[in-house]
């Protein structure tokens, strides 16, 4: 499901984006899973990250409303969702995650969303990749197609 962003969303993801980058900066906190990379890669994850986000509520046909943390809660109508540039990209779902996890691929201002899977149900050993950032890779063919996720969130299309 290809879901395209206006150019007053794409602006908006920009803003909220850049203003978790910011309380990030601000708080000096870390990622939530510890990924290290460098500034300009944190910013630019962070936008798009807000772009999927936003996409998926666009498609859901509900009100984006961001938390003040990327770390705060579920992301969109009780979801987490999770982004990738890359087409080819997996869910990584971690331990303490829980409930109906979304992949969403893509960048501003076009995404794809690729299915979801609930968390409990995925998190088996042959997905687990262990190291210093341990955590369940989901492939996208694994995932239930995302029509259904509407239907079960019964959120009128």
């Amino acid at each position: 499901m290809i879901v395209t962003l206006d150019p007053q969303e794409a602006m908006r993801a920009v803003m909220i984006g850049g203003g978790q980058r910011l309380r990030r900066i601000r708080d000096g906190s870390a990622d939530r899973y510890g990924l290290q990379s460098d500034a300009e890669t944190n910013w630019g994850r962070q936008i798009e990250s807000v772009g999927a986000e936003m996409a998926f509520a666009k498609w859901l046909g509900v009100y984006y409303n961001p938390p003040l943390r990327p770390d705060d809660g579920t992301d969109v109508a009780g979801c987490q969702v999770r982004s990738s540039t890359f087409d080819g990209a997996h869910v990584l779902l971690h331990d303490q995650d829980t409930g109906p996890a979304v992949l969403v691929t893509g960048s501003m201002p076009e995404y794809v969303i690729r299915g979801w899977c609930i968390a409990e149900e995925v998190k088996l050993p042959a997905y687990l990749r262990e190291g210093p950032r341990s955590c369940y890779w989901i492939p996208a063919a694994k995932l239930a197609p995302i029509e259904a996720l509407r239907e079960r969130l019964q959120v009128a299309a």
